[in-house]
């Protein structure tokens, strides 16, 4: 077992299933291929005595070599045995939803529930990274990247509650159609800094119908995924539009789109104000939406990304300066990685924090991106995986 050598930090991730053999230092096998992680101990004791076989699996280099893909429309990969990156495949994601607004030729019910079911997946894989995708915009206008961050919300919600998989996959799909009907008329609400005009309230309370007619026009007939978008901007209180519909009358799919909808809104950046940061946000939904969408729902979101969900910037008690990596069953206690001392410098590499595992590394506060001084890239933190997955379906 010469071609041994140790297990890089991060290489790991619970719950998700070994890639590869793991010996000890003399080279007697510890665990084999395939099995699962279940803890945040099981990884940090195999960071510190597990070895494998760079030539078996070489995931090093192949992380090393990850690109961006675009996966032309109608196309899906087979990944059996190749690198997995979220942030590559949500990439394509959104490049196939613009593709999809644009072109009008393109059978749109067919692609969308082949983004879909990319996205399912990349939630299946890493859900963390998804999530922290929404943190950490992609470079795509907010008209696409936003239903994307609230497909991935939605999807993550929904399989944490084991939601039957025909409805979960006709939300997603109405997530990512949400606002198909107004698409340039959300683009330019991301930037605009004055009063809205009458005229645009209007368009705004009538963009779920116009949806639901752009996507009849395009043939879908899915009646499910067409009423939770008619529905995703009405509240339980009878507050919302464009029906003012109360209590039970709105379906269970359509609360959790609007849910994430508001959420995802709140952490990303308009023209006249920064992000909202995470815990803040989830107060200004018990606080200002509290009557309009059920305590319980918003209590699921949390037990979903947690108080400070993967992305998530934050300070640590001792002056360290982190992001949220992974969640773990506290809610208030994830794993961080320190990307910066007490006084700025950059780590090199990245240090490992347990949060709840002694006070110099408890959370203290979040913090915005803009004003963390040390730059990161996503993919280092949540690097590529070996995924040996059957091809995504494609209808």
């Amino acid at each position: 077992m010469s071609n041994n050598v140790p297990i890089p930090r991060g290489l790991l991730r619970v719950d998700s299933k070994l890639t590869h053999d793991i010996y000890d230092k003399s080279g007697k096998l510890l665990l084999r291929r395939g099995t699962v992680l279940e803890s945040e101990s099981l990884v940090e004791r195999l960071e510190k005595m597990g070895y494998f076989d760079p030539e078996a699996v070489d995931a090093i280099k192949a992380a090393a070599a990850v690109q961006k893909r675009v996966i032309p429309t109608g196309y899906t990969p087979d990944r059996s045995g190749t690198m997995f990156s979220v942030f590559a495949e949500l990439t394509t994601a959104c490049e196939r939803l613009q593709n999809l607004f644009t072109d009008h030729q393109v059978p749109l019910e067919k692609e969308i529930l082949a983004v879909s079911a990319s996205i399912e997946q990349c939630c299946a894989i890493d859900s963390d990274a998804s999530l922290a995708a929404a943190l950490n915009p992609l470079p795509f206008p907010h008209n696409v990247r936003h239903p994307v961050n609230v497909a991935v919300l939605v999807s993550v919600i929904l399989t944490r509650q084991k939601h039957d998989k025909s409805r979960q996959q006709a939300t997603i799909a109405a997530a990512l159609t949400m606002n198909i009907g107004a698409l340039e008329l959300h683009d330019n609400l991301f930037s605009w800094t004055e009063t809205l005009t009458d005229e645009q309230r209007a368009e705004v309370r009538a963009h779920p119908g116009a949806s639901v007619k752009a996507l009849l026009g395009r043939d879908v007939r899915n009646p499910l995924w067409l009423a939770i978008i008619s529905q995703h901007h009405e509240a339980i209180d009878g507050t919302g539009y464009p029906s003012g519909l109360k209590g039970d009358k709105i379906l269970p799919e359509s609360q959790v789109v609007s849910l994430a909808d508001r959420y995802c809104s709140m952490v990303t950046e308009r023209a006249h104000r920064d992000p909202l940061l995470p815990p803040l946000a989830i107060k200004e939904l018990h606080a200002r939406h509290g009557s309009a969408i059920s305590p319980t729902l918003i209590g699921a979101l949390v037990g979903a990304m947690g108080i400070y969900p993967p992305g998530t910037c934050v300070r640590l008690a001792n002056g360290e300066t982190a992001v949220v990596v992974h969640r773990l069953v506290d809610p208030k206690h994830p794993v961080a990685y320190a990307i910066s001392g007490p006084s700025g410098g950059a780590y090199d590499p990245v240090r490992k924090r347990l949060t709840a595992s002694q006070p110099g590394y408890a959370i203290e506060k979040p913090v915005q991106r803009k004003d963390v001084k040390v730059d990161f890239v996503p993919e280092q933190l949540w690097p590529p995986t070996l995924a040996a997955t059957k091809p995504l379906p494609t209808g």
